[in-house]
């Protein structure tokens, strides 16, 4: 339990004026109750931030697509983002139109915490092992992005080789982002590692017992942070802060037996849970809510109508603009005046 003195709530709202949902049969004019916050569009987060960042800040964002998302936008400011490198250039994807960038997009907890143990310790390293066989020639790396396709190890190291120069920068880093995804996931029996994404189906028929689905507790996944921060507290910068966040876009499918939207449901708040836990532990942890501004907005401005799951460009839009007025309130933000150049998912 936590416990929060009397006296000191007072303090800690001061303010704050949006901690009152309503009253029941009354006219609630306030404008900041949430009854009244969540009949606009757009929903409008209240409170005040942990911390404020700076335009002078370098910044290294890892986790799934709000992620690429927010490099984008950073970018286009013009801030020193460490995660966009030109050596992922030399990144062949699988499919067209997908970007080597977004191979990068780290799904699970689990992925993230494994990437800071391989590439942002002295003693850390990609196993050999944790490479699947697909054919007789072929291997896939299941702790990647399957959009990178399968290929020969000497290949898949060299992958990695360029992911762990890159990733080494999150060391050099002012602001990590974090962006959590989802809670399902592939267990490798033996790598003894959870897998980034589902392997080759070719690699999985190869090997039947290989693999088994798991999912992430929010006990699991705030070990897995806490993992995180140990790292960037033992080797990163001493005042090197940290924002976490959780994606809205669902599950594509389930691997229980329950209604995807169950599912999904409790995937969202085991994340949500250990991130806002991760947060409440640390000083320099702040939680910054991109999944309950999609989740409390108007669904026809949030959502593709196509499959309600993928986040419009321009709504992501409005979530990076309100992460901008938290923690970058002396900067500007303007919408891009081409088309939106991307969306969440």
């Amino acid at each position: 339990m936590k416990f929060r003195p009397f006296t000191s709530i007072p303090k800690l709202q001061k303010g704050n004026s949006c901690i009152k949902w309503g009253d029941y049969g009354q006219e609630n004019t306030n404008p900041d109750l949430a009854c009244n916050r969540l009949r606009e569009n757009v929903l409008k987060i209240g409170g005040k931030p942990k911390f404020q960042l700076s335009k002078k800040d370098s910044f290294f964002t890892i986790g799934s697509c709000f992620a690429r998302g927010l490099e984008k936008t950073l970018c286009g400011k013009g801030l020193d983002v460490l995660s966009v490198s030109d050596k992922l250039a030399d990144w062949r994807t699988s499919r067209e139109n997908v970007t080597p960038q977004g191979a990068t997009n780290r799904y699970n907890t689990a992925s993230i915490a494994n990437d800071f143990t391989w590439h942002a310790t002295d003693s850390g390293h990609f196993p050999d092992h944790a490479y699947v066989q697909v054919t007789d020639e072929l291997y896939c790396d299941p702790h990647m992005n399957p959009t990178l396709g399968s290929a020969p190890v000497a290949e898949l190291k060299r992958r990695r080789l360029i992911w762990s120069e890159v990733f080494k920068t999150v060391l050099d880093a002012d602001v990590v982002v974090l962006t959590l995804g989802m809670s399902e996931a592939w267990y490798d029996h033996k790598s003894e590692l959870v897998c980034n994404s589902f392997v080759d189906a070719r690699a999985v028929k190869r090997d039947r017992d290989r693999f088994s689905a798991v999912i992430l507790s929010a006990q699991d996944n705030l070990h897995n942070l806490e993992a995180v921060h140990e790292i960037l507290s033992q080797n990163g910068k001493p005042e090197v802060k940290i924002i976490v966040t959780v994606s809205p876009v669902p599950l594509i499918r389930t691997t229980t037996e329950h209604d995807i939207i169950v599912a999904n449901q409790y995937s969202k708040s085991c994340l949500r849970t250990a991130a806002q836990e991760f947060a409440d532990q640390h000083d320099n942890v702040a939680y910054f809510p991109s999944y309950e501004i999609a989740m409390f907005s108007n669904p026809e401005l949030v959502w593709e109508p196509s499959d309600r799951r993928h986040v419009k460009g321009a709504f992501s839009m409005e979530i990076m603009k309100q992460f901008f007025n938290m923690y970058l309130g002396d900067m500007e933000f303007e919408k891009p005046k081409h088309k939106y150049s991307f969306r969440l998912g």
